[in-house]
């Protein structure tokens, strides 16, 4: 009887922290870099790394999608692919990377597909960062590792 009541106990716990758990990660999540003031710039490891790392670096890695884009360094980021350049330093506009990043979330252009969405904040950022040149360390400090 006492482990009936142990167990009871613990599935209305779970039952009620499990959701108010996923709240709290959801509502964390959704402004992981810091916010950019007006007039400031773009710094690569304290406003676009954390997007990277938790909008883009779930697909966008050499392991998940072999011969395609990678941010996982500057080179692979920079890099010509079939259907053109993701990133064009200075020119946001012709920057691929920016069109899917502001497609319709229901066409088959929009970034993320999956997991959450970047934010309208965060799309600004980031156009703002490759409007000014998109400044990204070489070696090892401008190496981003994939989530898990």
């Amino acid at each position: 009887m006492k482990s009936a009541t142990v167990y009871a106990l613990r599935m209305r716990y779970y039952r009620l922290a499990i959701p108010a758990l996923w709240a709290m990660t959801i509502s964390g999540c959704s402004s992981l870099h810091q916010e950019l003031p007006v007039g400031a710039e773009v710094d690569f490891d304290q406003h676009i790394k954390p997007i990277l790392e938790s909008r883009c670096l779930q697909c966008h890695n050499s392991q998940s999608m072999p011969g395609q884009i990678s941010f996982e360094s500057r080179e692979q980021a920079f890099a010509r692919g079939k259907h053109g350049r993701a990133i064009i330093p200075g020119d946001p506009d012709s920057s691929r990377m920016v069109s899917f990043i502001n497609a319709p979330r229901d066409t088959a252009e929009a970034m993320p597909r999956v997991g959450h969405e970047i934010s309208t904040d965060e799309a600004e950022t980031i156009r703002e960062w490759i409007a000014a040149g998109a400044e990204w360390p070489a070696g090892e400090q401008g190496q981003l590792r994939p989530p898990g």
